[in-house]
């Protein structure tokens, strides 16, 4: 894995706006930035398309957790779907429990699985439970981690003939 840094010095009330790509020419594949600073900062993650038709945001995680709420979920075969993004920023491998619910509070679909050292899983809701028909009325999921080390969010949309419609939006995962 290639790993690259940069500095940048802020001024009071100062603002980076940059791409990935930007800030690591040359570097493929880059999945998360780890950002640290001498002062508070405060940021936002923006996901969009290469047609500049879509832009999804919302602000940068700042705490780890061992327990992450998604409390919207929508996926309708050919018109919505959600994607979940599961970060471990740790030096180890975490053990994670995700459980999908019924708005009820039924647990409807569940899977457990090991989720390495400062990597992320991306699915969307039909990928991470893979081989069975997703409920229609799974209402959020609940992810629990063997320790306090993973932050997480989802992006959700719609579809149209020619792949994503015209909607997009973000949201952080919650905590307790």
């Amino acid at each position: 894995m290639t790993r690259g840094r940069f500095y940048k010095t802020l001024s009071p009330e100062g603002k980076l706006l940059s791409t990935v790509a930007d800030l690591f020419p040359g570097v493929a594949d880059i999945s998360w930035l780890e950002v640290e600073a001498d002062q508070g900062i405060t940021g936002f993650e923006l996901f969009g398309d290469h047609a500049n038709k879509r832009l999804a945001g919302f602000p940068t995680a700042d705490f780890l957790t061992d327990k992450l709420i998604f409390p919207y979920l929508t996926y309708e075969e050919n018109k919505t779907w959600t994607g979940i993004a599961l970060l471990n920023v740790s030096e180890q491998s975490v053990h994670i429990s995700i459980k999908g619910y019924s708005n009820a509070g039924t647990v409807l679909v569940e899977k457990e699985m090991d989720l390495q050292s400062k990597t992320k899983l991306v699915a969307t809701l039909q990928n991470l439970f893979t081989g069975i028909q997703l409920p229609s009325n799974l209402g959020y999921l609940v992810v629990e981690a063997d320790s306090q080390a993973i932050n997480g969010f989802a992006l959700f949309g719609s579809l149209d003939a020619g792949g994503l419609g015209e909607t997009m939006a973000g949201l952080s995962a919650q905590t307790e």
